[in-house]
């Protein structure tokens, strides 16, 4: 019977013929319900929105409720949850679940009456669409550099999917050092970094010293909102140099500047002072060069040489350092009221009534000369005579090409002496002071040659001669040269030796002897010598020297006796050796022993041994010297010894 139905019955009676006879009364009664035997059908899970979830499906005939009511239960489970149950009147053929983004569903149904439910329907899936992910957690700016940023982050809280990226947005608020102009050279526009993949970048390329604002956010299907913050990068040295230096006035010692500050957009930081350089550019200020510091945009520079060319130049710096100079300006200072005194005032000829004089032009110069003024006298006297002379004079040019100046002062007498000083002239101004004083001599005329050469003295290795010298009324003769020659060796070099006046005698040693010799003198002043006199002497002929000391005696046996002595002193290679003589205490005659023994320049002592004596004798004994021509000196002082008994 159909379930949840009203029944009428009724009996008829069926005989064996199958007859049936009239129906009984009706009786009605009703079948009771029973469990629907499916699940809906139909069933559709779809996300029409990232934050629902919706089920639906087809109401089931009414003949399959088993009952007089139908109502479903709808069990759905999502991540971190339990399976959960909720229960649906029967009049509803969809249901909507709230949701998070990117959430997994997993859902089924079954029909419900009053006495069951039917078996659960296949289990539905769905995963509802990614959404807006959150903020960026922690977002932290740090400068690297002048022109780098380092950002980093972590990731959203809430991710609502799957983050498949970050973009990085940033842009320039304004340069620190003038914040409030509007930058002509760059944009301020944001940039952005799409789909960045890690939790820091760093940014580059960047402006020193300006401030940034930067932004991130997350990206899945969806961009989530962007975490701002402003970051300002480091300072770094200024990239230009300051504006339109210029010269505001140079006077003869000091120079005057001033410059306009950099443009805002090339400081790269605050300014907070400039160095100035001034170099010198002339050979005499190669030398000078300062280099300070100010604060302000115009200086004056003290303490510079007139009429002198120098070069300025001028940087900024920041608290990081300073930038590039400006190009050199040129400057001069102003030329000086009078100049320096004129160098090196020296005397380049002396004559017998003249002298030159020759000097360098001041140093520096201090301005352009136009004239010289040179001033002389006598050493005795107080009156100066001047002359004054144009620069381009003539008079003034040196005999050789030369950057120095010269001049002749004539019409002087002979044998003085005059101080001499020089002045210069800077044009439209006035003199210097004058140079040093520099003694210039006009020269004596030569004396006369000696009267006479006399020989005061002479020995076989000197010559002791005396003159007389030439008249000399000014008193002018300082000293005389002396010569001597050997006229035997043709070899000989002529040797001189200056003798001071007034001594008028001079010995001439170390002579070889039995020599001629020519001996000249000449007589000389400050300018000079005059001609010589001469004549020829001889010196004596060589005296052997004699052995000084007596020599030493000994015995040696009974018929033989050691003697020894010290050599004579032969610087000259005069001497040729030694003879020995002896004789008995009863003999008055010396007799010679054995020949000559030869003398040996690099030998100081000698020894000799006296044989075929008598015994027990007393002898006498004595050296003499002998030369190269034979000649014998004198005897030595005599030794004595006794040989031995026999």
């Amino acid at each position: 019977l159909p379930t949840n139905s009203v029944v009428d019955l009724r009996i008829r009676v069926v005989s064996a013929q199958n007859e049936q006879s009239a129906p009984s009364p009706e009786v009605r009664a009703r079948t009771r319900c029973s469990a629907p035997p499916a699940p809906p059908q139909a069933i559709r899970l779809d996300a029409p929105s990232t934050n629902e979830v919706r089920v639906s499906w087809a109401k089931p005939a009414k003949d399959t409720w088993q009952c007089d009511q139908l109502n479903y239960d709808l069990a759905y489970r999502v991540p971190g949850q339990t399976e959960r149950i909720v229960p649906v009147p029967g009049e509803q053929t969809d249901y909507t679940f709230p949701s998070d983004a990117n959430t997994r569903w997993a859902v089924k149904l079954r029909c419900t009456n009053q006495v069951g439910s039917s078996p659960w329907s296949a289990e539905q899936v769905i995963t509802t669409r990614q959404g807006i992910p959150g903020p960026v957690r922690d977002l932290r700016l740090r400068a690297k550099s002048p022109n780098e940023v380092h950002v980093q982050w972590l990731a959203p809280l809430v991710q609502r999917g799957t983050i498949v990226g970050y973009d990085i947005s940033y842009r320039l608020k304004h340069r620190l050092a003038c914040p409030d102009e509007e930058p002509r050279d760059v944009s301020r526009d944001f940039v952005t970094v799409y789909n960045h993949k890690d939790l820091e970048y760093t940014l580059t390329g960047l402006l020193p010293f300006s401030l940034y604002e930067v932004r991130v956010r997350a990206r899945t299907t969806e961009l989530g909102p962007e975490e701002s913050k402003d970051i300002a990068t480091e300072q770094q040295p200024p990239s230009a140099p300051p504006l339109n230096l210029q010269l505001n006035y140079a006077l003869e010692r000091s120079i005057s500047f001033q410059w306009e500050p950099i443009e805002c957009s090339q400081r790269h930081g605050h300014i907070v002072n400039y160095e100035y350089e001034i170099q010198g550019q002339d050979d005499w200020a190669k030398l000078e060069r300062q280099i300070a510091n100010t604060s302000n945009t115009k200086i004056n520079i003290e303490g510079l040489t007139p009429f002198t060319k120098y070069i300025m130049r001028v940087k900024a710096y920041n608290s990081i350092g300073g930038g590039p100079n400006t190009e050199n300006l040129d400057a001069m200072t102003a030329k000086a009221e009078a100049p320096l005194p004129p160098q090196d005032l020296v005397v380049a000829q002396e004559g017998t009534d003249y002298f030159m004089i020759s000097w360098l032009p001041p140093y520096p110069p201090y301005g352009p000369h136009d004239k010289y003024k040179i001033r002389y006298q006598l050493l005795n006297e107080s009156r100066w005579t001047e002359i004054e002379k144009d620069t381009k004079d003539r008079l003034l040019k040196c005999p050789a090409e030369s950057p120095r100046h010269c001049f002749n002062v004539t019409g002087l007498e002979s044998g003085r002496q005059f101080r001499v000083q020089v002045a210069a002239h800077i044009v439209d101004c006035s003199y210097g002071p004058w140079s040093t004083v520099t003694i210039a001599n006009t020269l004596q005329i030569l004396p006369d040659a000696p009267r006479a050469i006399e020989l005061i003295e002479k020995t076989d290795h000197s010559l002791h001669i005396r003159w007389i010298p030439p008249p000399d009324p000014l008193g002018q003769i300082t000293q005389y040269k002396v010569g001597i020659v050997s006229l035997d060796d043709p070899h000989d070099q002529l040797k001189t030796f200056l003798v001071d006046h007034p001594t008028l005698q001079h010995l001439l040693s170390n002579l070889r002897p039995e020599t001629s010799y020519n001996i000249s003198i000449s007589a000389g002043t400050k300018r000079g010598f005059g001609p010589v006199a001469w004549t020829r002497y001889s010196t004596d002929p060589f005296r052997v020297p004699p052995v000084i000391n007596a020599p030493q005696v000994t015995a040696d046996g009974a018929d033989a006796l050691n003697v020894q002595w010290s050599g004579v002193l032969d610087t000259k290679k005069q001497v040729r050796g030694y003879i020995i003589e002896f004789r008995s205490s009863d003999n008055p005659t010396f007799t010679e022993y054995d020949g000559i023994i030869e003398h040996d320049m690099n030998r100081r002592n000698y020894q000799q041994r006296l044989s075929l004596l008598d015994a027990d004798t007393l002898y006498f004994v004595r050296i003499k010297v002998v030369d190269q021509k034979q000649r014998v000196s004198d005897p030595s002082p005599e030794g004595s010894a006794r040989t031995g008994c026999a």
